[in-house]
């Protein structure tokens, strides 16, 4: 009987079939992630303009309380873009710890029914190919 069941669904004995559930993050998570992300990156992008413009400052001007707000901003930018990176881990973990977002692995599957409920499924799959 096995073996019949076997070649009806397409499994060679003793295999284990993957349950591939999908990765979802709920739609706000995404969103906000989104903006989140475009927000950091619109700041990074105006910070290296402003940073141009101080290092011309600091150029012509040759005075040490420019270069003292070069070096500030030069930190700043490493930090923001630390935060971005930051962001990407914090939106993995977001995704690691849904339960419902872990693919896992079904070793053995049981039906619960009878067996007229077992062959009623059997056969709508069957008509189903």
């Amino acid at each position: 009987m096995s073996n019949e069941l076997d070649k009806f669904l397409n499994i060679a004995a003793g295999e284990t079939l993957p349950a591939v559930i999908e990765k979802k993050m709920s739609t706000q998570v995404s969103a906000d992630f989104e903006f989140a992300r475009e927000n950091m990156m619109e700041v990074i992008n105006k910070g290296q303009e402003a940073l141009f413009d101080l290092m011309d400052v600091a150029k012509q001007s040759q005075h040490p309380r420019a270069y003292e707000v070069l070096a500030g901003m030069m930190n700043t930018m490493v930090g923001a873009s630390k935060d971005l990176l930051d962001l990407q881990v914090k939106k993995k973990k977001l995704m690691e710890d849904d339960p419902t977002a872990t693919a896992q692995q079904v070793t053995n599957n049981l039906f619960v029914g009878s067996t007229a409920e077992l062959q009623k499924y059997l056969k709508q799959h069957k008509d189903g190919e």
